[in-house]
């Protein structure tokens, strides 16, 4: 195994490695694979998990974290592994998917069956009493609270309940698109709510594809232990210099709401958990919801030149809501690179897939502002590696097109070291 100071102690060596990497948007065989049961609108391709994974154990790291987990790629890309791997997200549904990404076939096969068990002795005419009826029965079969299993889905006593109440809200995304579609940005809800029988025919259709998913996964890894837990990263009650290393995708700066975008799945397990569906989305780094309260922290003048752009745009809402959005978002990027410098050992990497984005012709340079907060709060830049994207969401406004119809966006990978 090559050492660390070998590997990492030269800036052209990283620059070698990061000059083999894949591109991060996920591939033909990740929608395959794991693109037939969720979308992978939060996730980055398992090839680039994996090359990523290998850097980090040629280096001796394994003990390695994601609080920003989405659709749990680095779960999956580990699972051959000896690495202990810590996956997170504020959002419940991407907290599930982290954990069975790394579960193994037989949990998903009990977790399948009793699902089919469940769903079979239901009778409901409508699919919001049939998934409450579903999971009041699950409910009753499982010993801890349903918003416990939630909390935390690795814990060996809640894992087949956990892939149970996974495949359920699955089943409700499929539902949902069956009866109404999506767009780039969100699942859209049905205009009439679906009757029991295209339900259950839903959940059925939900088992076949995770069973085949599961007989395609490989063999854990004796040494691999995964944990995936749903918190927000301000509320990871992580001890400082505990990992090796974090591969991680934060939310991008284009105001994107994750959990609208699986919000069949979400308002479900919400609802389930009792929590608040409105506070959540609002503490989402990148949220479009409009918050009470400013933040109130220094900012490099890369980040304030942006925001003064933004806030003095002619167009309509620029001060009153999009500034708003921008500051919020590098504010609490701000204060998670603080975390992440604190979770690192010394010597630590942190991987970083982000996107810039536009408002209007403003340029936002993501990945250029991310290094400088990053900078700021202790880290120092040890390689970057830049992508032209080649779909993007503003190609969809009529404006954006119009006024910027050449405009280029890159997604890179950033890689700070401590």
């Amino acid at each position: 195994m090559t050492s660390t100071a070998l590997l990492f102690t030269s800036g052209e060596k990283l620059r070698d490695e990061l000059d083999q990497a894949p591109n991060p948007k996920p591939t033909t065989s990740d929608k395959a694979r794991f693109g037939k049961l969720a979308s992978l609108y939060t996730a980055f391709s398992c090839d680039f998990a994996a090359y990523v994974l290998d850097i980090c154990l040629r280096a001796g790291f394994n003990k390695i974290a994601d609080p920003f987990c989405g659709m749990g790629t680095l779960a999956d890309a580990g699972r051959t592994l000896p690495i202990s791997l810590h996956v997170g997200d504020i959002s419940p549904f991407a907290a599930l998917s982290g954990a069975f990404r790394a579960a193994h076939r037989e949990e998903i096969e009990e977790s399948a069956a009793m699902l089919g068990r469940l769903a079979e002795n239901i009778t409901a005419d409508d699919e919001r009493i049939f998934f409450t009826q579903l999971f009041l029965a699950l409910g009753a079969s499982e010993r801890s609270p349903l918003g416990r299993v939630l909390s935390e889905p690795s814990v060996p006593e809640h894992r087949v309940t956990a892939f149970t109440i996974y495949l359920t809200a699955l089943s409700r995304i499929r539902l949902y698109r069956s009866l109404a579609g999506s767009n780039p940005t969100w699942i859209k809800r049905p205009a009439v709510a679906a009757d029991g029988v295209s339900t259950l025919e839903s959940i059925k259709t939900t088992i076949a594809a995770g069973r085949e998913f599961a007989d395609r996964l490989p063999n854990l890894h004796p040494e691999n232990h995964t944990t995936s837990i749903w918190t927000s990263i301000e509320d990871q009650k992580i001890v400082p210099e505990s990992f090796d290393a974090i591969v991680t995708s934060p939310p991008y700066a284009n105001r994107t709401d994750y959990f609208r975008h699986y919000r069949p799945a979400t308002e479900l397990l919400l609802a389930m958990a009792g929590r608040d569906e409105r506070l959540l989305r609002a503490q989402q780094i990148g949220t479009p919801l409009i918050r009470d309260a400013k933040p109130e922290r220094p900012l490099p003048t890369s980040v304030l030149d942006v925001l003064h752009s933004i806030r003095a745009h002619p167009s309509y809402a620029s001060e009153r809501y999009y500034y708003k959005g921008f500051l919020y978002y590098f504010a609490d990027m701000s204060d998670a690179l603080v975390r992440m410098h604190g979770w690192l050992r010394h010597g630590g990497l942190l991987f970083m897939v982000v996107q810039d984005s536009y408002y209007k012709e403003v340029h936002v340079p993501t990945a250029d502002i991310l290094i400088d907060l990053a900078i700021a709060v202790g880290f120092h830049l040890a390689g970057r590696r830049d992508w032209r994207v080649q779909q993007r969401l503003s190609h969809l406004s009529p404006y954006s097109r119009g006024v910027l119809p050449n405009r280029n966006l890159s997604e890179s990978v950033v890689v700070l070291s401590k």
